[in-house]
């Protein structure tokens, strides 16, 4: 059988079986049952006193009456106990101490109650969002003094000071308005947060969303399991095409925390039959709900492919793999020939507002209109690209830019297939749904990878391939102004991609070993890519780490604001020869520590910038003059790292990849910044995706890598000589 992915719906017969017993109807009917039995003769007597009814009419009313007040109690009793069930849910998931004490009685006790009402799984996908708890509002209090001890590390003495009175003033003047302004929008939303932070992170942008906003993951199959890009997409294709039905009839089932924490899934609406749609001033999402095609792309040539087909007996059914396979072999032999490539889609890659204007102008054009409506209602786009790319650099470079013509940004998903290898890369838009998403999707994806002995598809025993319609290629029609457009779109594009300084790199040394020295492998790395940054560049810089806020309805991210004193302390012991290395030591975990409570601590829903961002959407919201507090230079210290850690499991199971290739990644948010993202492979090895620009003189993404590896290996040999220590200690006393 099949490998059911980590996504598997099915339902055990001993679930079944116990789901069954808590149906209001099945209730209803024992209720009747019971009432029948213990009940009619007296409802029979109670006739016989009453009316004088007696006989079989008697017996046939008592027998009816009694089963009709017994399924009204039965159902009813059922119906009251799965809404006690759900509200001591609902009461339960307010409790968030086990973020931070999760081996205290308390704890245990709270876990061992809420597993026992989750009851077992698979749930269905939106089963529990309406008992996730509401975002908290942190007090002004806590946010001002977070966010004091977020700037302060980035700011000189005078600057600080400055902040610190701008800080003061808007907690005893503007802020408490604001606040409670905050309050009132919590109790009547559930998120105060969602709309505001999904306009102002993304749709209200108006650059680029090619590199700014979208983000990539890839991965290879080993050579000798596979070099068949086109049994590759074609696996692809259908899976991916599976997992949008789960979206659609609700059976995908949601993600849980140690299989009993539900967390929020609205983002999975995003995915996949999702489209961005430019506007002039702020853009808005589309979605498509059961669509039934893909978009194949192939030398720029765009071609509709139905991915269901009638059987024999009438059913739409999903196409096959072999069924897919043809489709695209036809589609292939189609363009073969194509040397002039329609770059219409490097029109996405423009900026919003000329974007949204040219939109415009195709859709006047009846068979332009067609084609985008068919773009923009499919489920994902799939490229069959026409290139090997070198090496994972390049496979990276094109999983995140593309080629100027084969990316239609606005989709949830596009994934590439690249010639003569089972190189593969995904390109994501990112306001409606994060990397976590993706990244479950994506493993889910891997592990339903099959090829047959010879890296072709897998044949399926008797299966027999219908008689399909070819794909429909879709049509353009343009004017000079709007060929002028794409043209200008496309070289604007293409100087874009140019700039963009991407590298890939693997540690020599992953989870395990820092599991080993009892220290939080994020915050490990955390601190090493400050050590690398300072040696870098001297500098000490606001740097972005998402938290998740997913155990809230609507829930997304918040920055943990990963420098504090704590690590600046110790970068400045790392540089001077005259501290011991406990000292060192001493001083790096400590800044471990503080990174680990405050990413607790946003996870739990009391990080300071979602709170900050909603006081300012706040002031605008009433028309207010905008504090001064957020036109000062602490609130708009420019990002220079922003990193992001992405959990994949893909190490484990996924033996037919290869795990070097396993990345995803993203563009810096500042023209003079990095953007970091690692992932852990199997505990021995993190892959690390750095990006930068090449026009800017003061970063590189290359030597930003080597200076990480560099501060890694140094770590290593600190925290290894400490060990080295303690066993030679222990060694004399023994």
């Amino acid at each position: 059988m099949a490998n059911p992915g980590i996504k598997d719906p099915r339902v055990s017969r001993s679930t079944r079986a116990v789901r069954l017993l808590f149906r209001r109807p099945v209730a209803g009917f024992v209720g009747s049952a019971i009432a029948v039995r213990f009940a009619g003769g007296h409802v029979e007597k109670a006739l016989l006193s009453t009316t004088g009814i007696d006989g079989p009419v008697a017996q046939a009313v008592a027998i009816a009456g009694a089963s009709a007040i017994g399924y009204g109690l039965g159902y009813g009793s059922m119906a009251a106990l799965q809404k006690l069930r759900r509200e001591l849910i609902a009461f339960l998931l307010t409790y968030k101490s086990w973020i931070f004490e999760q081996t205290s009685t308390k704890t245990k006790l709270w876990a061992v109650l809420l597993k026992f009402l989750i009851g077992p799984g698979p749930h269905r996908l939106f089963e529990f969002e309406d008992v996730l708890p509401r975002l908290p509002l942190p007090t002004l209090q806590q946010t001002c003094s977070k966010y004091l001890d977020t700037v302060r590390p980035l700011l000189t003495v005078e600057e600080y000071a400055n902040t610190e009175d701008l800080v003061k003033s808007f907690e005893v003047n503007q802020g408490p308005v604001l606040q409670k302004y905050l309050m009132e929008r919590r109790q009547k939303l559930r998120s105060w947060l969602a709309d505001w932070w999904l306009t102002t992170a993304y749709l209200s942008r108006r650059e680029s969303i090619a590199v700014n906003v979208n983000f990539y993951m890839m991965s290879t199959v080993k050579p000798e399991i596979s070099v068949n890009n086109l049994a590759r997409c074609s696996n692809s294709l259908r899976v991916i095409t599976r997992y949008y039905e789960m979206i659609q009839d609700r059976s995908l089932p949601p993600d849980m925390i140690m299989d009993m924490i539900p967390v929020c899934m609205e983002s999975v609406r995003f995915m996949l039959g999702s489209c961005r749609i430019p506007g002039d001033h702020v853009d808005t999402l589309s979605l498509t709900a059961n669509s039934r095609h893909v978009i194949v792309i192939s030398k720029g040539v765009y071609f509709r492919l139905d991915m269901y087909a009638l059987d024999q007996d009438g059913k739409s059914r999903i196409l096959s793999n072999a069924e897919i396979k043809s489709q695209l072999l036809w589609i292939l032999e189609q363009t073969k020939d194509v040397a002039d490539v329609n770059a219409v889609a490097s029109l996405t890659a423009d900026n919003r507002q000329e974007w949204a204007k040219n939109r415009r102008h195709l859709l006047t054009n009846p068979v332009n209109a067609e084609s985008i409506r068919e773009i923009e209602t499919s489920i994902f786009i799939a490229v069959l690209g026409d290139r090997t790319p070198r090496d994972e650099n390049e496979q990276a470079l094109l999983g995140l830019t593309g080629d100027g013509a084969n990316r239609w940004f606005d989709k949830g998903l596009t994934v590439e297939f690249f010639d003569k290898t089972t190189m593969a890369v995904g390109n994501m838009e990112h306001s409606g749904a994060d990397a976590t998403h993706f990244n479950i999707m994506w493993e889910h994806c891997l592990q339903m990878e099959e090829f047959g002995p010879d890296g072709d598809i897998k044949v399926v025993p008797g299966e027999k391939p219908r008689n399909l319609d070819p794909p429909k290629r879709l049509s353009w029609e343009f004017n000079n102004e709007m060929q002028s457009a794409i043209d200008r779109a496309l070289q604007q594009y293409n100087d874009m991609k140019s700039d963009v300084d991407l590298v890939i790199y693997h540690t020599k040394y992953g989870k395990r070993w820092m599991k080993k020295q009892n220290v939080s492998p994020d915050g490990f790395l955390q601190m090493a890519v400050q050590l690398a940054y300072w040696r870098l560049h001297r500098e000490i810089t606001k740097t972005y780490e998402p938290a998740s806020h997913r155990l809230f309805a609507l829930g997304r991210t918040d920055n943990i604001n990963p420098v504090s004193d704590h690590s600046v302390t110790w970068l400045k012991t790392m540089e001077d020869p005259n501290v011991t290395d406990d000292v060192k030591i001493r001083c790096l975990l400590d800044a471990i520590a503080y990174q680990s409570r405050v990413r607790l601590e946003a996870t739990a829903g009391y990080g300071s910038d979602r709170h900050l961002l909603g006081l300012a959407c706040a002031a605008r919201e009433l028309g207010m003059d905008m504090p001064p507090i957020f036109a000062d230079k602490a609130y708009n210290l420019p990002m220079k790292l922003s990193t992001s850690q992405v959990p994949t499991n893909v190490g484990y199971y996924s033996d037919h990849l290869i795990l070097d290739s396993c990345v995803g990644g993203f563009g810096p948010v500042c023209h003079e910044g990095y953007g970091l993202l690692y992932c852990n492979m199997a505990n021995d090895m993190f892959n690390f995706n750095i990006t930068s620009w090449k026009s800017c003189e003061n970063t590189d993404s290359r030597m930003l890598a080597k200076a990480l590896d560099g501060a890694l290996e140094d770590l290593k040999t600190l925290l290894e000589k400490k060990h080295t220590s303690n066993g030679a200690m222990n060694q004399r006393k023994g």
